[in-house]
């Protein structure tokens, strides 16, 4: 999944990576934060309520639709055409 960090959180994380390229990297998507434990490094990242839903259900495009499906029948049967 890619996130936007910032550069400066960036080249730290790459450093860490460097000296260790085993080192834990946590990315939790329900906090929106990339994070080194170990390092006590941590940042948050933005990322679209849509897409983390998505994420989180392990959906596709058409998942979410058919998880929607009683909403937009409802919605359908308010339209007059």
């Amino acid at each position: 999944m890619p996130v936007q960090v910032s550069e400066d959180f960036l080249s730290q994380l790459f450093e860490a990576i460097e000296e260790n390229p085993e080192i834990e990297i946590v990315v939790d998507l329900s906090a929106q934060t990339v994070s080194v434990p170990s390092l006590g490094m941590s940042e948050s990242f933005e990322i679209n309520q849509y897409k983390k839903e998505n994420l989180q259900n392990g959906y596709d495009d058409i998942d979410y639709l058919t998880n929607m499906e009683d909403e937009i029948r409802a919605f359908a049967a308010k339209r007059p055409f």
